[in-house]
């Protein structure tokens, strides 16, 4: 019985102090943020977070996020995937992204999207790497003035590996 009263007060203690080890951002952060979004309509969106993912979730707690994100450094020839997004965008205000993939410093697909108002604007587009070696992937905002990165990165894909042959031989 003590062992078993030690082992759940040890537990609970655990998680009270993994939950308060997540760090609340300072009143300034806070302040910071809101009046982005309340009064930030003249700036571009924030790119919060990037993924690559196998698939979306399409229902429940974790509708729209990402599922199975796909490692940046195991993408092989042919793999789709959805280049999943979250996005701070100032109230009231619509932004227009654009999604562009280049490789050997050819332009290969482009995807646009428009996101409008949100704390937590999540969107993604499914692409394919159908050559193998570097791209990159950048996230640009455009508004009627002006075109802005607002992400890129390198990725590099390799050759799938060969599916093993059959000889046609059987062992028992």
């Amino acid at each position: 019985m003590r062992t078993f009263l030690f082992i759940s007060i040890f537990s609970i203690v655990s998680m009270i102090t993994t939950v308060a080890s997540a760090q609340a951002p300072s009143p300034m952060e806070v302040k910071k943020v809101l009046d982005y979004y309340y009064q930030g309509q003249t700036q571009p969106p924030i790119l919060v977070d990037l993924k690559l993912c196998e698939s979306i979730f399409k229902e429940g707690d974790e509708k729209n996020n990402c599922e199975n994100v796909i490692d940046v450094n195991s993408i092989t020839n042919g793999t789709s995937a959805n280049i999943w997004m979250n996005f701070l965008v100032p109230k009231d205000t619509t932004a227009s992204i654009l999604i562009q993939l280049n490789q050997k410093g050819i332009t290969r697909a482009t995807r646009n999207t428009s996101i409008s108002g949100s704390f937590r604007y999540r969107t993604w587009k499914k692409v394919t790497f159908n050559r193998t070696g570097d791209w990159t992937l950048k996230v640009f905002y455009e508004n009627e003035d002006d075109v802005q990165e607002l992400y890129s990165a390198t990725l590099n894909v390799k050759e799938a590996p060969a599916a093993e042959e059959s000889t046609g031989e059987t062992t028992e």
